[in-house]
């Protein structure tokens, strides 16, 4: 989960037109910083994640909020982007596997080039 996401969503329903055009014009690769981040969402392990965890489900609120608010969509869209949404699929069935899981997580982290 890209931690860009975690309260967001909903800071920006809360803004005024006024205020979101201010944060626009003061920060004006929000929108693309955001797309940029969320082609590395993985919807459906979020889904699997808020069906165990209402914590999650905020999370979700807040994917579905920025979207809406910024008129973009999240979700891969370069063959690397899917192959990581795949890597990550396979984390979460791994998550008892300790070793097996270390691996989709280095390996989804080699194609982000980022850990975090």
């Amino acid at each position: 989960m890209p931690p860009e996401f975690i309260g967001f969503g909903r800071a920006l329903q809360q803004l005024s037109a006024v205020d979101l055009q201010l944060l626009i014009s003061r920060y004006p690769n929000l929108a693309s910083d955001l797309v940029a981040a969320g082609r590395y969402l993985n919807l459906d392990n979020l889904e699997a994640l808020a069906s165990r965890n209402p914590s999650w489900k905020a999370i979700q609120t807040d994917i579905a909020a920025a979207e809406a608010v910024l008129g973009v969509k999240f979700g891969p869209k370069t063959r690397d982007e899917q192959q990581h949404r795949q890597l990550t699929a396979h984390a979460m069935l791994a998550m008892d596997q300790p070793r097996t899981l270390q691996r989709f997580i280095d390996e989804s982290a080699a194609l982000r080039k980022s850990l975090g």
